[in-house]
């Protein structure tokens, strides 16, 4: 087909390319789950808020992510689709993960964090925590918290779930995978509004870590996971023993 320069000024424009409907219902789909994922979670993080009851709240957890496995089955899909697949090798996995542990503890308490309380004059407010200064009872306890809720919970939901579900509202491009880590690791943020605004960047920057984490093992979640668990766990030891300094971890 021959086309004439300059173009012919009489000549009909052609219709803009327009997607297919049922590529536009499917992105519709998509973002209505996304938003009600959040939603949905977001309340469950905020029961904290009006509950003192931690059974009760790890109970709405659980029930939450029953729903939203269901809700993954009636579309044929599951967890593995997510990252949660079996690693090649234990060892490796969780080896890798005791790496990063110290290798960001490192990096966060050498430069980040006294970045962050340089730019805001303050670090962390980790006072809810304080309760647990040699309360035994309460370690156990959030311990057992922080390996469900946010280790599994937490991962499964920002690292595995949103990150996947933007990237597929985008035809898994590269900008999607991009928004979909940066969306994600803003919401991680957010939801430690309980430490204050220098909390949530810092949270929101290990939440962006943790997400380089995830696509750089290849979408498996394992090695988060056990980074995020281990990371937790390492923190709630030094409050339990009274080593936490005055700026935060």
């Amino acid at each position: 087909m021959k086309h004439s320069f300059p173009p012919d000024p009489n000549a009909p424009i052609a219709p803009l390319e327009q997607p297919a409907e049922g590529a536009l219902i499917d992105r519709r789909r998509i973002l209505g789950e996304i938003v009600a994922v959040v939603l949905g979670f977001g309340l469950v993080l905020a029961l904290p808020l009006v509950s003192s009851h931690h059974i009760f709240n790890i109970a709405c957890l659980v029930i939450f992510f029953v729903f939203l496995t269901a809700r993954l089955r009636l579309r044929g899909s599951g967890w593995r689709q997510y990252g949660l697949t079996r690693p090649r090798s234990w060892m490796r996995t969780i080896a890798r993960a005791l790496i990063l542990v110290f290798a960001v503890n490192l990096l966060i308490n050498l430069l980040i964090l006294p970045a962050v309380v340089y730019w805001l004059g303050t670090g962390p407010d980790l006072s809810i925590f304080y309760e647990l200064r040699g309360n035994r009872t309460s370690l156990v306890l959030l311990l057992a918290l922080t390996w469900l809720w946010a280790a599994f919970g937490e991962e499964m939901l920002f690292r595995g779930y949103l990150i996947t579900r933007f990237a597929e509202l985008f035809g898994n491009r590269r900008v999607g995978w991009s928004l979909g880590l940066a969306i994600r690791s803003l919401l991680f943020g957010l939801g430690h509004y309980y430490q204050g605004t220098a909390g949530m960047v810092l949270t929101g920057i290990l939440g962006l870590v943790a997400g380089l984490m995830f696509l750089a093992c290849g979408r498996n979640l394992w090695v988060p996971i056990l980074w995020h668990g281990f990371t937790d766990t390492f923190a709630l030891l030094v409050i339990f023993f009274d080593k936490l300094p005055q700026t935060g971890f």
